[in-house]
């Protein structure tokens, strides 16, 4: 067994201070030290976020109401993606599923025996006040952020821990083989820990000669240009859902603040030109009545690390791997990693087996998201010279094979799938998306029921949207709380 008394976390950002934030909440007497050389001028993206966010931060023992008010949190329902598969057409991502209508049917399934029905209306009606009415019920789940205040919000909030912030960076990493034994850092400060986060990176510090599966193929973006956006009209622009809008260069995501708008436009180096991508997003803008000048390139080769842990070294955010920006995944894997790490190590000290099965765990995070997000791409209508390399090259992962094939067979939604460790995304994520995507169902379900199923989900969908109206007259406290929260810094709720 090797004992853990001490962890070094190389890098801060939103990885490393995360990290730091959930060790010192979750780990008893170990002493944590951050080594971050603070980038005075940092940009910040990834600031969407999924359902995972909420308990991360509750984990690392932040008060819900202090941080919502101090990262510039504005409520996230799902994700909107207009123009996708073709121009006109629309995609929603809904993040509340679990609603049932009658007899422990869920409006989904009854939605997909009555496709002629609008989707976002009828088939989860529960996101229809997000995207009918401009609003969000009580704790939507999800959050868009501002990621550089996210950052300032932790090592604020953790510095009366038990950590230590060096404010430099590493001159050198000592090792024995491929055990890290120490650092040196530029002041000629030496450094020992039982244990290293890497947390720098693609630089990938910590880990010498790292093996990583290469993803261009399966995924199809690698390089993207974001920018802030100010208000014009900000009750009608901060809307309770991410936007990914498809180009005929790659996609555009927009994410509310609660002071600006996130933005940026995601695309593939091998078929657009910087130019390009950036002529489009600022065009995409200037429709608005908006002004984009100045913007910032990321690039970056989709990949995951085989051996996320490897001897006395987790990588943890960008140093374990990236994907891409869709769906949000980037602050959700940073998380996962971090938690299954420290259940790991809640004993202080880690065999062999615990670095298998975290390995393992990670792995199959990284694949559940390459599936899901790779599917978006799997079926489109558009002409253009990026998404004609998309149509031509893609192909499915024997997983994800296996879940459309199910899907189109069965009901996938009853398959037995949650034994998957790590997964990231339901079953009933997959199914929404196929449908959409346009792969339909050569057995439906049968309903079990006598009821009037068409009736009644136009029935339920009318008592949803005149709920809307309603909803927020509860007499709950914490209810007339969030009420009264968003009214002030947000916009009037309805009824």
């Amino acid at each position: 067994m090797n004992s853990i008394n001490s962890i070094a976390i190389v890098g801060g950002g939103t990885s490393g201070w995360s990290a730091a934030a959930y060790i010192t909440n979750n780990l008893p007497n170990c002493k944590v030290t951050v080594i971050d050389k603070e980038i005075s001028t940092p940009i910040g993206v990834g600031e969407a976020t999924i359902l995972s966010f909420k308990p991360f931060m509750e984990a690392c023992g932040f008060d819900y109401w202090d941080w919502l008010n101090n990262i510039d949190a504005t409520s996230k329902a799902g994700i909107l993606y207009p123009d996708w598969i073709k121009e006109g057409n629309k995609v929603w991502h809904p993040f509340n599923t679990s609603a049932t209508v009658v007899d422990g049917l869920r409006q989904y399934e009854m939605w997909t025996h009555n496709r002629d029905l609008e989707f976002k209306r009828y088939a989860i009606t529960s996101y229809d006040s997000a995207v009918i009415h401009n609003t969000v019920e009580v704790d939507p789940g999800a959050f868009h952020i501002d990621c550089i205040k996210y950052v300032g919000y932790i090592k604020h909030r953790i510095q009366n821990r038990f950590i230590d912030h060096i404010p430099s960076s590493v001159k050198e990493v000592i090792r024995d083989g491929k055990k890290v034994t120490g650092l040196i850092l530029e002041n000629d400060q030496q450094i020992k820990a039982d244990l290293y986060i890497d947390c720098t990176g693609f630089l990938n510090l910590l880990t010498e000669s790292p093996v990583k599966n290469n993803l261009y193929g399966r995924l199809f973006c690698n390089t993207a240009q974001s920018c802030h956006v100010e208000y014009n009209d900000r009750s009608a622009e901060l809307h309770p859902y991410t936007k990914a809008v498809a180009t005929d260069v790659g996609w555009i995501w927009v994410i509310p603040t609660r002071s600006r708008i996130g933005s940026g436009i995601v695309y593939d180096k091998n078929c657009v030109t910087d130019k390009e991508a950036k002529n489009c997003l600022q065009n995409y803008w200037n429709e608005l009545g908006h002004t984009v000048t100045e913007t910032t390139t990321h690039k970056w080769n989709p990949y995951y690390k085989n051996n996320v842990w490897e001897e006395n070294v987790v990588s943890v955010g960008l140093s374990a791997g990236f994907i891409e920006p869709l769906e949000s995944t980037g602050l959700a894997l940073i998380h996962l990693g971090i938690t299954q790490l420290v259940d790991k190590i809640k004993y202080h000290n880690y065999s062999p087996v615990e670095v298998s099965r975290y390995n393992l765990e990670m792995i199959t995070a990284f694949e559940d998201v390459i599936d899901f997000v790779s599917m978006h791409y799997s079926y489109t209508e558009r002409d253009s010279k990026f998404w004609n390399h998309v149509r031509d090259n893609y192909q499915p992962s024997e997983r994800l094979q296996w879940i459309i094939d199910n899907h189109i067979n069965t009901d996938y939604l009853n398959k037995i799938t949650t034994s998957e460790v790590c997964k990231v995304f339901s079953p009933m994520n997959y199914a929404l998306w196929l449908e959409q995507l346009g792969y339909k169902k050569r057995n439906p379900i049968v309903l079990n029921t006598d009821v009037d199923v068409r009736t009644c989900l136009i029935q339920y969908a009318d008592v949803i949207e005149a709920y809307a109206h309603t909803s927020y007259s509860k007499s709950s406290a914490e209810v007339e709380k969030y009420e009264n929260y968003w009214q002030s810094q947000f916009r009037p709720l309805s009824g």
